[in-house]
């Protein structure tokens, strides 16, 4: 199996070169980005787990939710799924914190205040009609990635 080290000396630069390549990380020159790119995949390279979940461990990720609390048996279902990954994630120091709230504006606003103050790297609103607006333009203002329903993270 190809590794970074391997990769780094066929294409005559370093490892930190490589890795931001790889993993999308800051500026490279295209060609020498390319030429990574080239000798991966003529290398066949796979990134190793065992490396992976070392790096993961190194980051603390702080991921925020707020969900509805309405007694809709839905919502309790996805709190059960999120309950469940984020015990799974506690494993590679990543922390998630739920917030439930009723449907109102005030709430949901209030919910994004509360997790602002913790400091995640991203949350998911959850939010609905204008209040989604009114919560995603809060978490904009605060320079905050914004998790939508496609559970793609956005600047």
């Amino acid at each position: 199996m190809a590794t970074i080290k391997e990769i780094a000396a066929l294409a005559g630069v370093s490892r930190g070169t490589v890795d931001r390549v790889l993993n999308d990380r800051g500026a490279v020159n295209p060609e020498t980005a390319e030429k990574i790119r080239k000798i991966a995949k003529e290398l066949d390279y796979k990134p190793n787990r065992a490396g992976l979940v070392l790096a993961a461990q190194k980051k603390r990720l702080k991921l925020g939710v707020i969900l509805f609390s309405t007694g809709n048996p839905f919502f309790q279902d996805v709190l059960a799924g999120i309950n469940e990954k984020a015990e799974e994630l506690a494993g590679y120091n990543c922390t998630v914190i739920t917030k439930q709230i009723s449907f109102g504006v005030e709430a949901q606003l209030q919910a994004v205040k509360e997790l602002l103050a913790e400091k995640p790297d991203t949350i998911d609103p959850k939010a609905y009609g204008k209040t989604a607006i009114a919560a995603v333009k809060e978490l904009v203002m605060a320079r905050m990635k914004v998790c939508g329903c496609d559970g793609k993270a956005e600047k």
